[in-house]
């Protein structure tokens, strides 16, 4: 897994590592590529599991990874490192203030996973039927700008948010219109 310029490679190497369950054998500083081993692969020749995991790793280490490749022909990197070399301090002894906190693979996963049920949950919507209880507890309200933008409501009817979608309700909880973006 080769990762892009301006990701310290052992930190995204780790990351994946800590999310994925995969075992990180070692970075290549030249190459800015890591080394992980899969655990649950069984089939070395055709890397079954490795070609599942690409797409769930790409996904969710979007913009951090270059390429991912897979299999038993590929060559090591003479300069593999297995451990973290230890940082020195810069000339005149003043470190480098921490770099700024990013999010990790896990936190994309899961702020992806919440997102997709929130759409899932918003192709549920149909006008003329009541919001279900599943539904209800995912709708935010709108932000009061776009209120003031919008047309007049109803007497009784407010406007709420799930996922991508602006949902028009009566005062009966029914969706009135639905707008998708």
């Amino acid at each position: 897994m080769r990762f892009s310029p301006g990701v310290e490679p052992w930190d995204a190497a780790q990351d994946v590592a800590r999310t994925t369950g995969m075992k990180l054998v070692g970075v290549s500083p030249s190459t800015r590529a890591a080394l992980y081993i899969l655990r649950d692969e069984t089939d070395m020749a055709q890397g079954t599991m490795a070609a599942t995991y690409e797409e769930w790793v790409l996904t969710a280490f979007a913009g951090m990874i270059l390429s991912y490749n897979y299999g038993p022909n590929l060559a090591t990197p003479v300069d593999l490192q297995r451990i973290r070399p230890p940082t020195a301090s810069p000339p005149g002894g003043r470190r480098k203030p921490p770099p700024a906190r990013r999010f990790s693979g896990a936190d994309r996963l899961v702020a992806m996973s919440w997102s997709d049920q929130g759409r899932r949950l918003a192709s549920r919507l149909r006008v003329g039927m009541p919001l279900d209880p599943e539904v209800r507890s995912r709708v935010e309200p709108v932000p009061p700008e776009l209120v003031r933008r919008l047309g007049p409501l109803p007497a009784g009817s407010r406007y709420v948010i799930l996922a991508n979608t602006l949902v028009l309700l009566d005062s009966r909880e029914f969706v009135q219109d639905i707008i998708r973006f």
